[in-house]
C-alpha cells in the first residue's frame, strides 16, 4: 500500500502571472522519491490534466536550453493551474533515470568525446531510457483517479498507464525547436519516438539518401528552414559548385540547416557559421578519426548521428 504524506499548501507563481495555491504531497517507492502536486476536486471518470515531470537539474534548475524540460515544468504547472489536475515529479529520474552525475557524464561524451547518441550509451552501459511508470499507476489509484488528459510528447508514458487500464487522451506539451535544444529533441525523437511535430534528423537524412539523384552525384545536402520547413535536396560532382550553391543559399534565407552527405571544409564550415547559418548535421558513420580531430573546434555548430541507411 502506497504511503502517501500531506497535504501541505504550497503557492506557485505561474507563467501567466497567477499565484495559485496548491497541495502538495510526498511519497517514495523502491527507494525512489516523489513529489505530487494537485489542484481541484476530481470528479469520477471525468479527465484531468496529469504531468509526468522527470527531475532535470539543467533545465528545471539551470535554466539550461540544451533542453525542453523548463519550459515543459512551467507550461504544464501553468495549464493544471487554470485547469485543476496532478503534477507528479519524479526527483531520482534526472537524465532519464541516469541521475544527475550520469545526465552530466551524457553532455561530456557528447562533447568532448564526440560520441553518437548510440554509442554514448554503449560507453556508460546504461538504456537511453531507465524509467518506468508504476509509482504513476499507484497515485493515480491513491487520488481516484481514472482518466487523465496526459500533458506529454512520450508515447511511452501513454502506452503504459493505458497498459495500466486507465483512460488516456494527449494533450501536446511541444516547445519550438531551435539552435540550442536541437540536439536533445531530435534524439527524443530518433531514438525515443516522441510524438513532435517536425522531421527529425533521421527522416531528414534518409529522404536525402533515397533520391535517386544520390546516387549519381558524388556531393549532396539537405536544407530545412528553421528545422522545420524543407528547401530542398541539391546535388552536385564537384566541390566548388555544392559550396557556392550552399553560400547562395545562406545569403538568400536565414536560419538554415544543412544535411551534408559529404565531409565538408573548416573553412566551408566556418564561413556558413558566420552567416548565420544554425547547424550542420553529418553522418558519424562517414567519418575518419582524423576527419572528427579537424572539426572539433565547432562540434556544437556541427552535429553527429548515425543512421542505418
Amino acid at each position: 500500500m502506497l504511503k502517501i504524506k500531506g497535504p501541505i499548501k504550497l503557492p506557485v507563481g505561474l507563467i501567466d502571472g497567477q499565484v495559485i495555491e496548491f497541495e502538495f504531497y510526498f511519497t517514495k517507492k523502491d527507494q525512489k522519491r516523489y513529489l505530487i502536486l494537485k489542484l481541484g476536486d476530481f470528479l469520477k471518470n471525468k479527465p484531468i490534466y496529469l504531468r509526468i515531470e522527470s527531475a532535470c537539474i539543467f533545465g528545471h534548475v539551470i535554466s539550461s536550453r540544451r533542453c525542453d524540460c523548463g519550459f515543459q515544468l512551467k507550461n504544464a504547472l501553468n495549464i493544471i493551474g487554470n485547469n485543476n489536475g496532478l503534477l507528479i515529479y519524479s526527483i531520482d529520474d534526472d537524465g532519464r533515470g541516469l541521475g544527475i552525475e550520469g545526465h552530466f557524464d551524457t553532455y561530456f561524451f557528447r562533447q568532448v568525446k564526440l560520441l553518437e547518441t548510440e554509442d554514448l550509451y554503449k560507453k556508460i552501459k546504461r538504456p537511453i531510457d531507465d524509467r518506468n511508470y508504476d509509482i504513476v499507476a499507484d497515485i493515480l489509484h491513491f487520488f481516484k483517479v481514472k482518466n487523465v488528459k496526459l500533458l506529454t510528447n512520450n508515447n511511452k508514458r501513454i502506452l503504459a498507464l493505458k497498459d495500466k487500464g486507465f483512460k488516456v487522451s494527449r494533450a501536446t506539451l511541444e516547445m519550438r525547436i531551435d539552435e540550442y535544444c536541437a540536439p536533445a529533441l531530435m534524439d527524443k525523437k530518433d531514438h525515443l519516438h516522441y510524438l513532435f511535430s517536425f522531421d527529425s534528423h533521421f527522416e531528414n537524412f534518409k529522404f536525402l539518401l533515397n533520391n535517386k539523384k544520390n546516387l549519381k552525384h558524388k556531393f549532396s545536402f539537405l536544407v530545412t528552414e528553421d528545422f522545420y520547413k524543407k528547401l530542398g535536396s541539391h546535388f552536385f560532382d564537384d566541390l566548388d559548385s555544392m559550396e557556392d550553391q550552399a553560400i547562395k543559399m545562406a545569403g538568400d534565407h536565414k536560419r538554415l540547416v544543412f544535411y551534408l552527405n559529404f565531409f565538408p571544409s573548416l573553412s566551408f564550415v566556418k564561413k556558413l557559421k558566420k552567416m548565420g547559418v544554425l547547424s550542420i548535421i553529418l553522418l558519424r558513420d562517414n567519418l575518419s578519426p582524423q576527419q572528427l580531430t579537424s572539426i572539433r573546434s565547432e562540434i556544437g555548430f556541427i552535429e553527429l548521428i548515425k543512421i542505418n541507411k
